[in-house]
C-alpha cells in the first residue's frame, strides 16, 4: 500500500521580512511622501498582501538562511539588494493601487418584525436613568440623575439639586483639583451632616427618550445612545430635508413609517447608515467615493474618503495632517450631488448618479415633469 504524502502549501512570512521587501522595492512611497509605511491609508493592506503573494519559497528560504539571529538592519546589510519579481514591478503595482476603492461594510442590524425582537447595531439608549422634574429650559426637559459623590468637581456644583449640600461643598472643595480634591471629598464624606454620602442628585437640561407607564405617563427617561439612520427627503419644491432616526425609535413598532414622511408627495432620496458608501463632488478633490463616518440629531453628516484610515478625529484636528472631514447637511448634499453607491468586495463601484429629480429625469429622457 502506498503512503499518501500531503504537501504543505502554507508559508509564514514574518512581518519584518515584508517590511524589508516593501522598502527595498520602493513600495511604501506609492501611498506615502517618503519610503515608510503609511498606516493612515487603508491601501497599505493591499501592498502587504501583494508582497506576500510574490514572495516565493526560494526567496523565503534565502532570507531565512541569512537571517539567523540578526537584527533587521544587519540582515539587510548582509543579504544585499533583492531584485523585484519583474522589471517595472513598482510601476505596475502603483497603477493597481491608484485604482483601488476600499470597500467598507456597514452593520445595519435588523428592525423588529411581528413576533420577533430584531437585532440592533448599537445600544437603544444610555444606561443612566433620568427622572423628570416637570420643568423645561429652552424647550429641553430638566431632568435629575445621580452621580458618584467622589466624581464631583467644582464646576458641577451649580447643578447639585440639594442647594444646602452644594453650599457646604463650595466651602470644602473650592479651588481644588486632582489629589487635593479627592482628599477633600473623602474628608467631607467622613464627618459632619453628610457623613457616608455616596451619590449626589444632579439637575440639568437633557433630551431624553421617555419611558411611559400603562397610563401613558412618562416616569423616567434615557439618553438615546446612538442614531440608527439618516433619511433625506426631497420635497415637491426640490428642497432636501433630513429625518434622523434614533436607535430607540427605529425599534419601536408603534410608529407607522408614513408618519415620518415630511410631505405626502415627498420622495426619499437617501437612507444613510454609518459606514455606508457614498459618492459626491468635493470642491477641492473632485469626484470622491467616501463613507458615512457619523451623523448627529442636529442634521449634520460627517464623511471621509474611502481610503482614509487611522484615528480620523485626531487627524482632522491636526493642522499638519492633510486629512479633513467633509461635513454636509441635507440641504447642502444636493449641491454636491451626494448619492449612495455600492462598492463590492473587489472594489467595483456601482454609482447610480445624482438622485435629485431633475438629474433623474435627464437620465430617463424626460426634460420636464413626470411622464
Amino acid at each position: 500500500m502506498g503512503v499518501f504524502q500531503r504537501r504543505n502549501h502554507v508559508r509564514v512570512i514574518p512581518g519584518r521580512m515584508t517590511e524589508m521587501l516593501r522598502r527595498q522595492w520602493g513600495l511604501n512611497s506609492i501611498i506615502s511622501d517618503h519610503n515608510a509605511k503609511n498606516r493612515d491609508d487603508h491601501r497599505h493592506h493591499a501592498i502587504d498582501a501583494i508582497v506576500v503573494g510574490v514572495t516565493t519559497r526560494s526567496l523565503l528560504q534565502r532570507i531565512a538562511t541569512v537571517a539567523g539571529g540578526r537584527e533587521a538592519l544587519a540582515l539587510e546589510e548582509t543579504i544585499g539588494k533583492i531584485e523585484p519579481p519583474w522589471p517595472g514591478f513598482r510601476d505596475d503595482l502603483k497603477a493597481v493601487i491608484d485604482r483601488i476603492v476600499v470597500s467598507h461594510k456597514p452593520d445595519h442590524g435588523s428592525l423588529p418584525k411581528a413576533g420577533e425582537a430584531g437585532r440592533t447595531a448599537g445600544q437603544l439608549h444610555n444606561d443612566t436613568a433620568y427622572g423628570f422634574t416637570g420643568k423645561e429650559r429652552k424647550g429641553v426637559p430638566l431632568v435629575v440623575h445621580r452621580v458618584p459623590f467622589m466624581s464631583l468637581t467644582e464646576k458641577e456644583l451649580p447643578l447639585v439639586r440639594d442647594r444646602p449640600l452644594a453650599d457646604a461643598l463650595y466651602s470644602a472643595i473650592r479651588g481644588l483639583s486632582g489629589k487635593e480634591l479627592g482628599a477633600a471629598l473623602q474628608a467631607f464624606a467622613a464627618d459632619g451632616r453628610y457623613k457616608g454620602i455616596r451619590h449626589v442628585r444632579i439637575i440639568e437640561p437633557v433630551s431624553v427618550v421617555p419611558i411611559r407607564d400603562e397610563a401613558g405617563k412618562a416616569y423616567k427617561g434615557y439618553k438615546g445612545d446612538a442614531n440608527y439612520r439618516y433619511d433625506v427627503w426631497e420635497l415637491p419644491n426640490g428642497k432636501w430635508v433630513e429625518d434622523v432616526i434614533t436607535m430607540f425609535d427605529a425599534h419601536r413598532t408603534d410608529i407607522p413609517p408614513e408618519q415620518r414622511r415630511p410631505h405626502p408627495a415627498a420622495r426619499r432620496v437617501l437612507s444613510l447608515h454609518q459606514n455606508d458608501m457614498v459618492a459626491y463632488n468635493h470642491p477641492a478633490e473632485g469626484y470622491v467615493v467616501g463613507r458615512v463616518v457619523k451623523f448627529s440629531t442636529s442634521g449634520q453628516v460627517t464623511f471621509a474618503g474611502n481610503r482614509e484610515a487611522g484615528a480620523l478625529k485626531a487627524r482632522d484636528a491636526d493642522p499638519e495632517d492633510r486629512f479633513k472631514y467633509f461635513y454636509k447637511s441635507a440641504g447642502a448634499m444636493r449641491a454636491v450631488n451626494l448619492r449612495q453607491v455600492r462598492v463590492d468586495e473587489i472594489g467595483q463601484v456601482f454609482d447610480p448618479g445624482p438622485q435629485d429629480k431633475a438629474s433623474r429625469d435627464v437620465r430617463k429622457g424626460r426634460l420636464g415633469g413626470d411622464a
